[in-house]
Parts: structure tokens; sequence; C-alpha cells
């Protein structure tokens, strides 16, 4: 799965276009509700598939809060966290696909 476009509001993945935030899990797409705040229902989420790596898109200006509890969450599962803005994570996110099992929340907005 790669990611080959993303503007605000909007990310092609496989060629297929989304206009809400996105969950990647393995080589699926869920369309997530917007959120500036990352739950612990997505980590519980994410956990299930026993990722190596989280990566969390916060947005175009970076507005999505990662709240403590869910970092020591993600700490105590001996699980990498990578987040940043958007753009940045997603160059994140192909760069690192194919070589770790990933999951991956994006923010398409603020």
């Amino acid at each position: 799965m790669r990611i080959d476009r993303f503007s605000f509001g909007k990310i092609i993945i496989d060629g297929k276009e989304y206009n809400t935030d996105v969950f990647i899990t393995g080589n699926s797409v869920e369309e997530k509700e917007s959120s500036h705040t990352i739950t612990k229902d997505d980590i519980d989420k994410a956990l299930i598939e026993n990722p190596d790596i989280i990566i969390i898109g916060m947005g175009t200006t970076g507005m999505v809060r990662i709240p403590e509890e869910i970092r020591d969450i993600v700490a105590k599962n001996k699980i990498e966290l990578v987040e940043g803005k958007t753009s940045q994570a997603i160059e994140d996110f192909n760069k690192l696909r194919g070589k770790n099992k990933i999951v991956a929340i994006f923010h398409l907005t603020c």
C-alpha cells in the first residue's frame, strides 16, 4: 500500500481518494470520524494488529493531540510512535512500509 498524494482534506491511497480521516492497518483503509484527539479506542484498535510502529499524522498544522495516557500505552507495549504533521507522517509511512508492521492514523485537515 502506498500513499500517492495528500492535500488539505484529501488523501489518495493506491489510486483511491478519501476525504475523511483514515485508519490504515495492513492492506486495508478505513475512513475514520474526524477528531483532534487520539483516543484510547483508536489505540486499542491499533493494538489488535500488533504493530511495530504506529504513525500518526496530526493534520496540516499539527493540531491533533495525543494524550499522555495514549503515549504510555504505546510505550508499555514497546511500539514505536512516529508522529508529525500529516505531510511528514505520510513520507514516513511510505519510507517505512513493507519493512515494518505499521498502523497509521491520518488527520486530513487542520
